[in-house]
């Protein structure tokens, strides 16, 4: 058994065992119904916060307001939350208030889809007051009660359920399209992180377009920030989003998503920035822009070319700008077993295979240490990449000589 689940069920069982109730619920018991191996799995008890930490010695509040205490049984770490109703949703994100109640049912009553709403017990009892597991059988995401209620409660749950659509390739009833399309713009008042969370899910989902298209029809697209201030044409968006390159991965959907929005290379880092994107991101997700701008110049790069673009930036920039270009113009003027080839040959990939060192090059030349080294260096491993000349340390040092004096 997954030790996180055999974690999940020694927890259920103690408090079983002290006389409270105690479930698998939400997400965990979907997967588990489909035959997936859940990310992790949530407890649901009649035990309140208080009895919980009284229980298990090794636990600790991580949302205290909201009843979920965390259990650390033998390595794994357990959410367990107490039986709740809310009280009214007045950001489209938090309820005002919470009440823990001692029923399974109320507490699933508040959940977003049924196919969220079920709950399990050690002995695999199923609880489905919502009818979730005819709906997960039929591929259909249905809302618990009314779908407008639940979107007014949190907005995101909209964008969830295309996540959902993506990932598991269901239908939405057409009382939740409907509900969206009511409800869209309340999405302007979700975070963008929130947001981008849920675009980063659906991007690594087996059928993105699935997603991206619900989001397009229902016009949620139209008011989510920071889209909703970008200028962008939606027949580019659903054309581009209905053939995200299967072989890229993640940084090159990504690039993706934004080129299918307008995004150029110079526009590039101040979107990643709205999209509070992280500087790591950012920079690679630039790399790879550049890269595409100079390809699209180039149309057919060379061997010379491609190892100084390979010694810039790397593999795997150059290998998902490859797809990309495929997929935008269906040629790239050059082969990826090429490509790889290339990089294989390349007798250094940076400044560090050199067979000398910055003090090495200051020692010969006799100049002070200053900005010269970097860039001296720099263009020696140019000069060995594009097989100008060896990488042989009396060479390195001789040419450096004679690039250092063109440096002023």
């Amino acid at each position: 058994m997954d030790p996180r689940r055999k974690a999940a069920h020694a927890v259920i069982q103690k408090l079983n065992e002290s006389g409270y109730e105690a479930y698998l619920v939400g997400g965990c018991v979907r997967d588990l119904l489909q035959g997936r191996i859940p990310n992790d799995y949530d407890i649901a008890t009649s035990a309140t916060p208080s009895e919980v930490q009284a229980l298990f010695a090794r636990s600790f509040a991580t949302g205290l307001e909201h009843g979920t205490i965390t259990v650390l049984w033998d390595q794994e770490s357990v959410e367990v939350t107490t039986f709740r109703t809310e009280g009214v949703y007045k950001d489209h994100r938090r309820p005002s208030g919470v009440q823990f109640v001692r029923s399974l049912r109320d507490d699933l009553q508040r959940r977003d889809f049924t196919m969220n709403a079920m709950a399990m017990d050690l002995d695999g009892n199923l609880y489905d007051y919502f009818d979730g597991r005819i709906d997960l059988e039929k591929g259909m995401i249905r809302a618990v009660g009314t779908a407008t209620e639940r979107f007014g409660e949190d907005a995101l749950r909209m964008i969830r359920a295309a996540r959902f659509a993506a990932q598991f390739s269901f239908s939405i009833d057409p009382l939740i399209q409907e509900a969206m399309v009511y409800c869209k713009q309340d999405v302007k008042h979700l975070s963008v992180e929130r947001i981008m969370t849920e675009m980063e899910k659906i991007l690594g989902s087996p059928s993105p377009h699935i997603g991206f298209q619900v989001l397009l029809q229902t016009e949620l697209f139209y008011h989510m920030p920071p889209l909703h201030h970008w200028q962008w044409d939606r027949q580019r968006v659903e054309e581009r989003l209905n053939r995200i390159p299967s072989h890229c991965q993640r940084a090159g959907k990504w690039v993706w998503f934004l080129l299918a929005f307008g995004t150029t290379a110079d526009s590039v880092k101040s979107r990643t920035r709205e999209c509070k994107c992280s500087k790591k991101d950012s920079q690679y997700f630039q790399s790879i822009m550049e890269i595409l701008t100079e390809w699209e110049r180039v149309k057919a790069p060379d061997e010379k070319w491609m190892k100084q673009v390979f010694l810039r930036y790397g593999l795997e920039p150059v290998v998902e700008s490859y797809y990309i270009q495929q997929a935008l113009y269906h040629e790239t003027g050059c082969k990826m077993e090429q490509l790889r080839d290339w990089w294989a040959e390349m007798p250094v990939k940076r400044v560090t295979d050199l067979s000398i060192q910055g003090n090495e090059l200051i020692s010969y030349i006799e100049k002070k240490p200053g900005p010269w080294v970097k860039w001296v260096l720099s263009e020696l491993c140019r000069l060995v990449v594009v097989g100008e000349i060896p990488n042989q340390k009396e060479i390195l040092l001789k040419v450096g000589g004679q690039i250092a004096t063109k440096y002023s």
